[in-house]
């Protein structure tokens, strides 16, 4: 469609203006983050632009819809589930954002919403009995938990934000690759849209994405895989198989995925209270060792595009191997950088030692 390249400017220009409005309306009316013992930052900061986001998103898929397309696979059911469960969520997560929404609230609301998306997904169509069952619940746990780890690991200046370029422009590419026209229009919204917040959002930060634009980010990414498989004729030869899409969909956010699951069985080993928050990530280990917060997020962001290119190459060639690499390369990467970074911290302390003593 000839309209998309400028559509996808008018997102980044939109979400550019409505997130430096934003900073000035949340200071004015007292819409900040006020430091806990938790926090990765020191100083109140304005939170919730991620409604920008969402908002931004939310309307250009409309105007996409509206301008020459029916729906995901033709389906504006599919849409319509997708936009009002993405509404829904965004609404409560805004007033998570303000106050304070109960956390069986905000879990019950994602649960609602992934089976919102999974009622009109094509699996009641492609498979029945045990399969049908086992392939809905997987992808049921898949968004609800992504949905979460996503919201958890925006904890550190410009990280979910680079997060989420890299995975936009993973399913923007892979959209197209795969002939999924919506999905890749909405990766590359996403894209777009976060692209421009990173700006008031890197080290130092002058605004938070806040729950509304986190939970809003890892419901789109967990869900685009089944809106894709939608747009496959899974009896066409070279037809890429319903668990591959999901595959592609983990490695495509392989960093947050792998960040949050290593954390959340490692408290869970150690009978700690899981849906508790805490700081024993590894990017928080990262910036409390003294790595900087811009630094934190360009490793994520660029591991991010490590993955998203080893999909895309994956999905052209047919051949596993390019994510298997990436996804070991990322796991790997990571641990050793936390590692790194208390290394370096411990140097830095004795550099300062010594010197106090030579003066």
């Amino acid at each position: 469609m000839p309209f998309v390249p400028v559509l996808l400017l008018l997102v980044l220009a939109v979400c550019a203006a409505g997130t430096a409005i934003f900073v000035r309306l949340s200071r004015r009316q007292g819409i900040l983050d006020v430091p806990n013992e938790r926090s990765m930052h020191a100083e109140p900061v304005p939170v919730g632009a991620g409604l920008v986001i969402s908002a931004t998103v939310l309307a250009a898929l409309l105007v996409y819809f509206l301008m020459g397309s029916a729906g995901f696979n033709g389906s504006f059911a599919r849409f319509a589930a997708y936009f009002i469960a993405s509404a829904v969520l965004v609404a409560v997560s805004w007033l998570d954002d303000l106050s304070h929404v109960p956390a069986w609230v905000r879990f019950g609301i994602h649960a609602l919403a992934a089976l919102a998306i999974l009622w009109f997904s094509p699996v009641w169509e492609m498979e029945s009995g045990f399969r049908q069952w086992s392939f809905a619940g997987a992808v049921f746990i898949w968004m609800v938990g992504f949905t979460n780890a996503f919201n958890f690991m925006d904890g550190s200046d410009g990280i979910a934000g680079s997060q989420a370029v890299a995975t936009g422009l993973g399913w923007g590419v892979l959209g197209a690759v795969l002939g999924s026209e919506a999905v890749s229009f909405a990766g590359f919204a996403i894209a777009a849209a976060c692209a421009a917040f990173l700006y008031f959002n890197w080290e130092p930060a002058k605004v938070f994405m806040g729950d509304s634009g986190s939970a809003f980010l890892g419901f789109s990414f967990a869900a685009f895989p089944i809106f894709v498989i939608a747009d496959l004729d899974p009896l066409a030869p070279g037809s890429a198989d319903r668990w591959l899409i999901v595959l592609y969909a983990v490695a495509l956010t392989w960093p947050f995925v792998f960040d949050s699951s290593v954390t959340f069985f490692r408290r869970l080993l150690k009978g700690e209270r899981v849906w508790e928050p805490h700081r024993k990530h590894l990017y928080q280990a990262m910036v409390m060792r003294g790595m900087p917060h811009s630094a934190v997020a360009a490793l994520y962001g660029l591991s991010g595009i490590v993955c998203s290119a080893a999909v895309i190459v994956s999905a052209v060639l047919e051949t596993l191997f390019p994510v298997v690499a990436a996804v070991a390369f990322v796991s790997l990467a990571l641990p050793f950088a936390a590692h790194l970074s208390g290394g370096i911290t411990k140097r830095r302390k004795v550099g300062e030692i010594s010197e106090l003593e030579r003066n």
